[in-house]
């Protein structure tokens, strides 16, 4: 006798259900005029070494350091974490207690061969940073807002990623073709304020929809 099999299965009703898409992110815009004038030199270079992520770059009004995403389903996890994100004060004082902090930025990396992103100096400041990104991020993390990590963060500015998840294989960007540019200097941005953004949504100066801002000046005399 013939046997079918249903290939259309229902899901095991233990099974877990995949975790919601991030819907936010915790950010330090980058103004500095050097470093967007840099960035945007650099981009015209990424075109010249492969004019096919000229469709890919992202537009620098939009310039940011990534420190981490949030999924924020309801008005009330938003109002719980901008209430997290006053804390980002108090701590950022704590690794830079007489000025903001400052990064300096050196060089590309790539994600996955798709994401072409402008890197942090290793030196002292960014280190400072990384340590006051993971003491906030754990108290979002606390909160159930902030992913678990599977990985060590990498503080970055993305200057070009594609939309589509699908690249040919010949449009995949390698460490050699992005060689020339490993070692660019962009210069030194200092950030005067952390905010929490909303993905996808832009506002009328062209960054991301801001929810929210906290000084990170250091406390008066």
């Amino acid at each position: 006798m013939e046997q079918h099999t249903n290939r259309f299965r229902r899901p095991h009703p233990h099974s877990a259900a995949p975790a919601p898409r991030p819907t936010h992110f915790v950010a330090l815009r980058i103004t500095d005029p050097t470093v967007v004038e840099a960035t945007q030199r650099v981009q015209q270079e990424l075109i010249r070494l492969a004019p096919h992520v000229r469709p890919w770059l992202h537009d620098t009004r939009r310039l940011h350091l990534t420190l981490f995403p949030l999924t924020l389903l309801d008005p009330d996890s938003i109002a719980s974490a901008l209430a997290l994100l006053d804390a980002g004060g108090p701590i950022a004082r704590k690794y830079f207690p007489e000025q903001v902090p400052a990064v300096r930025f050196e060089g590309v990396g790539q994600f996955n061969n798709r994401i072409v992103w402008m890197k942090p100096a290793e030196d002292d400041a960014t280190a400072a940073l990384m340590n006051m990104v993971v003491e906030l991020e754990a108290r979002y993390m606390a909160a159930g807002y902030a992913p678990k990590r599977n990985r060590d963060i990498v503080l970055h500015a993305t200057l070009a990623r594609p939309q589509d998840k699908f690249v040919p294989r010949h449009h995949l960007l390698s460490d050699e073709l992005l060689a020339p540019l490993a070692s660019h200097c962009f210069g030194a941005n200092a950030f005067g304020e952390l905010e929490l953004c909303r993905m996808g949504t832009w506002a009328a100066d062209g960054f991301y929809e801001s929810l929210g801002k906290v000084s990170l000046a250091p406390t008066p005399v």
